[in-house]
């Protein structure tokens, strides 16, 4: 039975990430993460076992933070610039760095990156995997482990197109868009910067919520 809802999580934590890989809307690019790390939660709970259990619902809490902070991010760059579009973007951190930052840290957390919020609920679904793998053995063992490898190799692709995104709409060149920017207010910068600080707080020091 556990091996089921297992299987289903990789699956959906897997297909998301090649798709948010050639998407370049930025709010369907997080929203394509959103299903991805959903997948995680799912295999987290699939390993039957109440390390599973904690892992995901720690990574359901990083993940609800986490996500909160990218779409507001997403929607500060369409305040700004008034596109989700990527590829008519960049150069955008010279208008709106505190955006910028909220963006790294937040697409660094969620690819499961050291010291903050997602590497700490990631290495524990990681380590259910693991634990999974060795408590039940045989062929359900040796999937438990497929699993849990595919799930880091996730981890790479999530680091892969984030860091797409970041290119495209902070670095490089300054678009159009860019150059006639609006700037962004601090009514909608705030929560960023709160949000990005928890999540390094969460990473330095998880027990403040698995205890």
């Amino acid at each position: 039975m556990f091996i089921i809802i297992a299987t289903f999580g990789v699956i959906t934590l897997l297909i998301p990430a090649f798709l948010a890989l050639i998407e370049n809307d930025m709010k369907r690019i997080i929203a394509y993460s959103t299903v991805s790390q959903m997948g995680y939660i799912i295999l987290a709970l699939g390993f039957g076992s109440a390390l599973g259990l904690t892992a995901a619902l720690f990574h359901m809490f990083n993940h609800a933070l986490l996500k909160s902070m990218l779409f507001l991010a997403a929607g500060a760059v369409i305040y700004a610039t008034g596109t989700r579009d990527i590829t008519k973007l960049g150069g955008l951190i010279s208008k709106t760095p505190i955006t910028a930052l909220a963006v790294l840290v937040g697409g660094l957390a969620v690819a499961g990156l050291p010291p903050l919020n997602g590497f700490a609920s990631k290495l524990l679904i990681y380590e259910a995997g693991l634990e999974a793998s060795f408590r039940t053995g045989g062929v359900i063992g040796r999937l438990y482990l497929l699993y849990t490898l595919i799930a880091i190799f996730v981890s790479a692709l999530t680091l892969l197109y984030f860091m797409r995104l970041f290119y495209s709409v902070f670095l490089g060149l300054p678009s159009k868009l860019t150059l006639e920017a609006r700037k962004v207010p601090l009514i909608m910068k705030m929560p960023l910067m709160i949000l990005a600080t928890f999540s390094i707080i969460i990473g330095v020091a998880p027990q403040i919520i698995v205890g």
